[in-house]
């Protein structure tokens, strides 16, 4: 199931995004106005390479993790 939600944060709103994924933990994305957080999916490497402003937590399953 894919779930798309409003997330508030501060005065802002971000957009949540969360994939169950079968036998794995879900992928968790969370999309502000100047980049982004994602779960242990991303791939860092890649995200700097083309100058995106991105970040990486593990160990979530929630985005109140």
């Amino acid at each position: 199931m894919i779930n798309v939600i409003p997330l508030r944060i501060d005065d802002k709103v971000a957009v949540g995004l969360r994939v169950d994924l079968p036998d794995s933990p879900p992928l968790l994305l969370i999309v502000g106005r100047t980049g982004f957080v994602m779960c242990g999916f991303l791939n860092m490497d890649a995200a700097e390479k083309v100058n995106v402003t991105a970040a990486m937590v593990s160990g979530v399953k929630t985005f109140d993790d």
